[in-house]
């Protein structure tokens, strides 16, 4: 839940994005279709203090799934916006809003890093260990 969006994610792929409105109550349940096989991760924008000019539209959420795709959604048209295809099954992510970077976890342990903005896959160094670390990413490729 970020302010007033909320998007909830169902066993056969779909997410559902709802609007509450403290005079009104709970409204949508917009189904978002895409997905072929369970959501494993979420990530809704916090535009609230987001500086101008780093992510294009408002009310975006992100979807990663074990379909091995990364979804981008604009919740006000409840379409999906970009897919991206993951290496394997995607079991965990996270948006850093601010950089505008989508850090995925895959079912082998690897992490993969897209540009939100662009689908672009960023290159990294990653070093498969019980002392992993990450490199900075690289996106200019």
């Amino acid at each position: 839940l970020v302010g007033s969006e909320m998007c909830i994610r169902d066993r056969d792929g779909t997410i559902r994005s709802w609007r509450w409105n403290p005079n009104v109550g709970l409204s949508g349940g917009h189904s978002l279709s895409g997905h072929t096989d369970r959501v494993e991760f979420l990530s809704i924008a916090d535009y609230s203090n987001a500086s101008a000019g780093i992510i294009q539209k408002p009310f975006l959420c992100v979807s990663g799934g074990r379909d091995n795709t990364v979804r981008v959604w604009d919740l006000e048209r409840s379409r999906e916006t970009r897919k991206m295809y993951v290496f394997d099954a995607v079991t965990s992510g996270a948006v850093d809003w601010q950089s505008a970077t989508i850090a995925v976890g895959s079912r082998s342990g690897a992490l993969g890093l897209w540009d939100l903005n662009t689908g672009q896959y960023g290159s990294y160094d990653l070093i498969r260990s019980t002392k992993s670390y990450l490199r900075r990413p690289n996106f200019d490729n």
